[in-house]
């Protein structure tokens, strides 16, 4: 009897704590860039190329003519926000592989590729 209560109660404690959802990627997901990317201004003054906001869905993120094939680790909840990490691979014919940190802190989306370069101050596009 003991034993079967015991069991049931540990039950009960395991499935509470897988009922907890994981952490999702969802809330990076969408449209991101500084205020020159949402608009998608000119580079330069007499140029013709324009700056590109990152688009990030579950599997992909889009950076002007650059696609990256996302494939997602487990995002951790942070004091700060959310922190994911992916692994980017990048480009066709030359395809590269990178390691994408993505840390959401207050609004604010810094990716971080292989530990080395910071694209921060990203904010979500309004859209329209």
């Amino acid at each position: 009897m003991i034993l079967r209560l015991t069991a049931l109660v540990l039950a009960i404690g395991f499935g509470a704590v897988s009922a907890q959802a994981e952490p999702t990627p969802e809330p990076l997901l969408g449209v991101w860039g500084t205020a020159k990317h949402c608009l998608r201004e000119l580079l330069t003054e007499t140029g013709t190329k324009r700056a590109n906001p990152f688009q990030i869905t579950d599997g992909w993120m889009q950076h002007g003519d650059v696609w990256c094939r996302l494939n997602w680790f487990a995002p951790h909840i942070r004091d700060t926000g959310l922190f994911a990490t992916a692994i980017a691979t990048c480009g066709e014919d030359a395809a590269r592989t990178y390691r994408l940190d993505m840390l959401l802190e207050n609004g604010d989306l810094t990716l971080i590729w292989d530990e080395t370069l910071e694209n921060p101050g990203l904010r979500l596009c309004s859209a329209g």
